[in-house]
């Protein structure tokens, strides 16, 4: 008799579970609290801004993690949180979980500034690259939960189509962000460093969990 798997809710609350107090600690506590202190810092955020037009390796990586003003900050952390959430509730592989933490922190920064410099003019700004890419992240995990169990033989072919409707999703998101966003605090959002991030975060679990061959439902 094959064992029934967790429902829903237990599974989330066993993922939950699962992450140590460390964990908690850092991703809810530490991460915010560094943004926060970077932006309370009474100095001259200048050189760690990132100008297209003359750029600088000073800039490349903290530009990052410096953002305009109050609601620029909020909006990013809000993001941050829920899609963090979401990754601790759906991911049981802790083991590429800090490798995504790991990558999302320490290259998608640079990968964003490099995105930037070729496909815009101007100032860029903020912890967005790193907010989407988590978000990309965690709507992966999330259709992959959403989505029936899969049989061996179809084993690739719904993940993949979970993939593509996850892009899907994330640029028609990030369109409406793009559409809204200036209109409510006064700063154009950096579009290709936006979908950088979505499409990392959802392309490197994708390429994981195919090359492990786990590419089906908890459920």
């Amino acid at each position: 008799m094959n064992k029934k798997a967790p429902a829903f809710p237990q599974m989330i609350r066993a993922n939950l579970r699962s992450f140590k107090k460390a964990d908690y600690a850092i991703f809810f506590l530490v991460v915010p609290a560094l943004l926060i202190g970077i932006y309370l810092l009474p100095i001259d955020r200048a050189p760690f801004i990132l100008n297209t037009q003359n750029p600088t390796l000073l800039s490349f990586f903290p530009s990052n993690f410096v953002h305009v003003d109050l609601q620029h900050l909020e909006n990013n952390l809000i993001g941050y949180f829920i899609s963090m959430l979401i990754v601790f509730g759906f991911e049981k592989d802790r083991r590429f979980f800090y490798c995504m933490a790991a990558f999302l922190f320490l290259a998608m920064p640079i990968i964003a500034s490099f995105v930037t410099i070729l496909s815009m003019t101007g100032i860029s700004r903020g912890f967005s690259a790193i907010m989407y890419g988590y978000l990309g992240y965690a709507a992966f995990l999330l259709l992959m939960v959403a989505i029936p169990a899969y049989s061996e033989k179809r084993r690739f072919k719904m993940p993949t189509t979970a993939w593509v409707i996850v892009f899907v999703v994330g640029m028609i998101i990030e369109l409406c962000y793009l559409y809204v966003e200036p209109t409510v605090s006064g700063v154009v959002p950096n579009r290709y460093a936006h979908m950088a991030g979505f499409g990392m975060g959802a392309l490197l679990p994708f390429i994981y969990y195919a090359t492990k061959r786990k590419l089906r439902s908890p459920l």
